[in-house]
């Protein structure tokens, strides 16, 4: 996921560290391309993603736990999506077969389909770097909007190797061309 992020040139991940987040959090900790800014509460991930765009044009990602760390983050998605401000938000969320079985903090995906551009549910390896880089490119056209990336924990711990991104559009200031 690190480097899939890299790739598509995010620099930035806004996040609050959790259980679940921590082998993504720690892979940031160990690694320099992309700075980590620890918010305070869930609540105000997305809004600092949102204003790092807004001050200088890059999209970021934010990263919460599943349950009440990604519903808090919903009051600040569904401002990013009325607003038009593209983001990537990965959401660690249970593994496709605990589903249904009551795994710690179990929400379903469809949950937070009226705050996002699009909602996507990542359950193997292979289908992440596509979810990635569909995911920016979506955020990007207009009109631009957060992208929800619901990635299992167990994928979160997983190493695999991961070929390059490529995103169209470019990620890249603000061009004018959009309607607000």
């Amino acid at each position: 996921m690190y480097d899939a992020l890299v790739d598509a040139g995010v620099d930035l991940l806004v996040g609050l560290p959790g259980t679940q987040t921590l082998p993504l959090d720690r892979t940031v900790e160990r690694r320099d391309d992309i700075r980590y800014v620890m918010a305070r509460h869930e609540t105000a991930i997305p809004h600092i993603a949102w204003g790092y765009y807004e001050s200088g044009g890059e999209v970021a990602a934010t990263l919460t736990v599943p349950g009440p760390g990604d519903t808090n983050a919903m009051h600040g998605l569904k401002n990013a999506l009325d607003d038009r401000v593209p983001l990537i938000h990965v959401a660690a969320d249970a593994d496709p077969a605990d589903r249904g079985k009551g795994p710690i903090h179990e929400i379903e995906p469809e949950t937070y389909d009226t705050v996002v551009k699009e909602n996507v549910s990542v359950e193997r390896p292979v289908e992440f770097q596509q979810a990635i880089r569909s995911g920016i490119e979506t955020a990007l056209t207009p009109p631009r909007g957060p992208v929800r990336l619901g990635v299992p924990k167990s994928l979160l711990d997983a190493e695999f190797r991961s070929p390059a991104v490529t995103i169209d559009p470019q990620t890249s200031q603000f061009d004018g061309d959009e309607e607000f």
